[in-house]
């Protein structure tokens, strides 16, 4: 009888890890580091960089770097800010990112 507990109760926890794996997997992130920058090499502060699709983001700081925890798998960012035009960026395991932002011509 004891051997069938310890048979059955391995059985159940090694069905709980496979079920939980999706979940430990999908739960990973890597820090992406980067700089936001203009054309001539100037930091753009308070740029905002979001992951498409998610409801996630971080604005750049006054020296135009940032820091976000980015899912494993690849993502798209929009990277945008006041008077440049708007980039979108395909990241894929990166640990550093430099952006260069257009100005953006249209006049208000």
């Amino acid at each position: 009888m004891t051997h069938l507990l310890r048979k059955l109760f391995r059985d159940v926890l090694s069905f709980g890890c496979l079920l939980l794996l999706p979940v430990i997997i999908q739960a990973q992130t890597i820090p992406l580091k980067g700089t936001v920058k203009d054309a001539e090499g100037k930091a753009i502060s308070g740029a905002s960089i979001l992951i498409k699709g998610a409801n996630k983001g971080v604005s750049s700081a006054e020296d135009g770097t940032f820091t976000i925890s980015l899912p494993s798998n690849t993502v798209t960012l929009e990277v945008s800010s006041v008077g440049f035009k708007t980039r979108e960026i395909t990241v894929s395991g990166q640990s550093t990112l430099d952006i260069v932002l257009q100005e953006s011509k249209s006049q208000l």
